[in-house]
Order: structure tokens, then C-alpha cells, then sequence
């Protein structure tokens, strides 16, 4: 069974997308704390918590989309 961010990343699910590049997709939380929470995930599937990920590449390169979008 597929992630519900990977089919949001395969245009599978809906979303409101505000950011897309080749490696990530930034969208609206569908449950924000405050008003325009928005979540940056990488399209590439992560099976385990995030931070426990081996890819230090990967989020290296998320944490910098991050700070662009905010």
C-alpha cells in the first residue's frame, strides 16, 4: 500500500500545492495548527520516521527548500 505522500506527490491524491521542484512538493496541511501550515515533503518514498532516515543528503537538501518557502 502506497503513502498518501506518495500519492500526493503522483498527483493521485488532491492537494493544494504551493511549491514543486524535481526532488519535493510543498501543500497545505489539511490540519493546520495556524492559518497557511504548509508541509515540505520529498517526492522520493521515506518508510520509517523522518528523522530517523539514513539519507543525510535528502534532508539537507529539504531543510533548505524549507527555509526558502518561509
Amino acid at each position: 500500500m502506497e503513502c498518501v505522500f506518495c500519492k500526493i506527490a503522483n498527483n493521485e491524491a488532491k492537494s493544494f500545492k504551493i511549491y514543486e521542484d524535481k526532488e519535493y512538493i510543498a501543500i497545505l496541511d489539511i490540519y493546520p495548527n495556524i492559518k497557511g501550515q504548509t508541509l515540505v515533503i520529498p517526492k522520493k518514498h521515506i518508510s520509517s520516521y523522518a528523522f530517523d532516515a539514513s539519507d543525510r543528503e535528502l534532508f539537507q537538501k529539504l531543510w533548505r527548500r524549507c527555509s526558502r518557502k518561509a
